[in-house]
């Protein structure tokens, strides 16, 4: 897994592979996204991207998955949780945006 802190994103001619927008080490105050760094994952397949992949992107970003809050951005109802059986009481918030 690969993951950039800056630079252009590629050009996917395959319509089903797109780019994660990776916010993290931030926290929310007033129901915004606040601090924190963006990074970004190249190359998913829409096809193959599951919560176990996420799990590993969080790992390799250097957080426990277990204590990990996991939001993308909806076009109309900005930040959705996703939710996982995996819980906790004490979270940090990650948000991933998909980038076509």
């Amino acid at each position: 897994m690969k993951i950039r802190d800056g630079a252009e994103a590629p050009k996917y001619t395959n319509l089903d592979m797109f780019t994660l927008e990776v916010h993290h080490g931030g926290y929310f105050a007033d129901g915004l996204y606040m601090g924190g760094i963006v990074q970004w994952v190249d190359g998913q397949d829409a096809d193959e991207v599951s919560m176990l992949e996420l799990f590993e992107m969080v790992k390799h970003l250097g957080y426990d998955e277990q204590n990990i809050q996991y939001y993308y951005k909806h076009r109309t109802n900005g930040w959705v949780e996703i939710r996982t059986r995996r819980r906790s009481w004490k979270k940090r918030g990650c948000l991933l945006e998909i980038c076509p």
